[in-house]
């Protein structure tokens, strides 16, 4: 009588939420590998800022004792400079602001070139991938950030990762109760789970680490599908209380295939910090209104960095090394790491689309309700956009 073959072992329900991992070459972090023997930091360039903070900006409460005529000269100085400078950042936030409120609502689709077959080529096979790192955010704030990417124009483009943390609680059934509810939304999505310190023992707590592990393990996938195509592909890093304009992506990709330094620029669009604003105190609102202002006037035309949600070819992505694991926060050094690996200044190109973000901790009003409606949420999918299947 013939052995009968060995029945194979089925994954766990543990592997089937949690099927994407970097893989490859993309498994290997060589940022991590650069250690100095006997390396003993004391000091780091940021903490220059300190003299600024310390010094410079309290200069005329003390130098007065010194000099009154410096004093006087001083205060006179940068009340001129601030004027202008602030007249300045009015007038680019008002440009801005009206030229987000007229085209809005344009269709871009169509005014993607398909010219030659080459041109075609593009426009048919663009596609989006839109990384969002969260940690212990409520599930009501997650949900409300991909049901704008669900109501995308290019939904049907997106393919969606939603990186958590090892440590996130209940990790498991937040991955299970996501792919249940966006399983046919986009093109692909899928959750994964950032383990400890992946990249070293120097990796450092936050979105860097997190999104160097999440978009590698994306590119490995789009590998072994086949759909790792660089000259047709975006890449979006975003945080899980962003909700996009409904053509965010529609735009994104009608610059992306029609400027001609598509792939040496990082596009930011700007950011209005409304998340349950009318819950927060009024300092928190006033700051708000002040970021948003800076971001029209100095950080976007002046090409001063990124911030919080900002979009770049996903070639650009993978030859400045994905994100740098060794520091916190991903939109500074990210820009950063792109001169870097091009050896020149990268432009920052805006994405005319309103994007809502705020502070990633929900009011207490959200916080306690945020299980209950999640839980009420979870079961309910959200519109079919393509035959897809999970990865």
């Amino acid at each position: 009588m013939a052995a009968q073959p060995e029945a194979q072992k089925q994954p766990s329900w543990w592997q089937r939420i949690f099927t994407t991992a970097p893989r490859g070459q993309y498994a290997v972090d060589e940022k991590q590998q650069v250690v100095k023997e006997n390396e003993f930091v004391i000091m780091r360039w940021n903490l220059l800022f300190l003299i600024f903070d310390f010094i410079i900006i309290p200069l005329p409460l003390w130098i007065d004792i010194f000099c009154p005529i410096f004093a006087a000269v001083y205060g006179l100085f940068v009340g001129w400079l601030g004027a202008f400078l602030l007249t300045v950042c009015a007038w680019r936030s008002l440009e801005a602001n009206y030229l987000m409120n007229r085209v809005v609502d344009d269709t871009w689709e169509d005014k993607i070139p398909r010219n030659t077959d080459e041109e075609r080529r593009l426009a048919d096979n663009l596609q989006h991938l839109v990384m969002m790192c969260g940690y212990k955010e409520p599930m009501e704030v997650i949900c409300q950030s991909i049901d704008s990417l669900a109501a995308q124009s290019a939904a049907h483009r997106l393919i969606v990762v939603i990186g958590l943390e090892e440590g996130t609680p209940d990790v498991a059934e937040k991955a299970a109760r996501l792919k249940e509810r966006y399983a046919r939304a986009f093109k692909r999505f899928h959750v994964t789970k950032h383990p400890k310190q992946w990249a070293g023992g120097r990796e450092i707590r936050g979105k860097c680490s997190n999104a160097n592990y999440t978009m590698r393990a994306a590119v490995t996938r789009l590998e072994e599908y086949g759909d790792l195509d660089l000259s047709c592909t975006t890449a979006t890093s975003c945080d899980t209380d962003s909700i996009f304009a409904p053509r965010y992506f529609e735009n994104l990709g009608y610059q992306f295939l029609t400027s001609p330094k598509a792939k040496e620029v990082v596009w930011q669009a700007p950011l209005y910090y409304n998340h349950y604003l009318n819950d927060r105190p009024f300092y928190v609102r006033a700051i708000g209104i002040m970021r948003a202002a800076y971001m029209l006037g100095f950080l976007i035309p002046f090409n001063i960095n990124t911030m919080s949600i900002f979009s770049f070819s996903l070639d650009l992505c993978i030859k400045g090394e994905f994100f740098h694991a060794h520091y916190q926060m991903d939109d500074i050094i990210y820009t950063l790491t792109c001169m870097q690996a091009l050896q020149k200044r990268v432009e920052i190109l805006m994405i005319p689309m309103p994007v809502i973000s705020g502070p990633p901790v929900a009011p207490p009003n959200v916080r306690s309700s945020a299980n209950g409606s999640a839980r009420a949420n979870a079961g309910r999918s959200a519109p079919a956009r393509s035959s897809t299947t999970l990865w």
